[in-house]
């Protein structure tokens, strides 16, 4: 199958907005709420470059290790795989399968659970983060990227089949690869996440067609 490839700037271009300092970031934010309905749920995340794409750390991995564009499947076979290790060798064998996904996502582990946040301002923070080297010497400073994602009515909560030993998204829901990502709010397992008002976005890869995420 072939597929259109385009850089992240081209393809974000169409719907970005240029920031240029604390209050146009706060009035750009106060903008996207004022669009939207007091009942929509939206999620931020920050990245520190505007050329990084929007992509899992698992599709990462999968992608550079050569395949270029990883399936559903190709992603949840390497999920299976990662838990079984995990289940085997690390005793996290009672550990339902999403909140041990959220552990290895902690250490470093590849997974598709894509961290944001329920503030504007710690997603914001991350994308103006000053980077440093190996060395310790401060990176050339660049432009980075703000997102909103809008969660409503897509809440994860922790019972069947989420809550359950196997991979939820094993029998896709409702929407997996067409509509809106899932959101899941973990419990506090790190001080990170209350610090952080974090917050994870989970879906399959995304089939684009006439569907909600077109």
């Amino acid at each position: 199958m072939a597929y259109q490839t385009f850089s992240p700037e081209d393809f974000f271009d169409p719907w970005e907005s240029t920031i240029t300092g604390w209050d146009s970031a706060l009035e750009n934010i106060s903008r996207l709420h004022g669009w939207l309905s007091p009942e929509r749920t939206l999620v931020w995340r920050g990245l520190s470059k505007a050329s990084y794409s929007l992509h899992s750390s698992l599709y990462r991995a999968i992608r550079d290790r050569g395949n270029n564009t990883p399936e559903e499947d190709v992603l949840l076979k390497n999920e299976k795989r990662i838990l079984h290790e995990a289940r085997k060798h690390w005793r996290f064998d009672q550990m339902p399968a999403l909140e041990l996904l959220a552990h290895l996502q902690h250490y470093g582990a590849p997974t598709r659970l894509l961290d944001v946040s329920m503030s504007p301002l710690v997603a914001l923070w991350f994308a103006v983060e000053h980077k440093r080297e190996s060395n310790g010497a401060f990176k050339e400073d660049e432009d980075g990227r703000l997102f909103a994602f809008d969660v409503t009515d897509r809440d994860i909560n922790l019972d069947s089949p989420w809550g359950g030993y196997a991979l939820p998204w094993e029998k896709k829901p409702p929407g997996w690869q067409k509509e809106s990502p899932y959101v899941w709010r973990p419990p506090s397992y790190h001080d990170r996440i209350p610090a952080q008002n974090s917050a994870f976005l989970i879906s399959g890869v995304p089939l684009v067609s006439t569907g909600k995420n077109a």
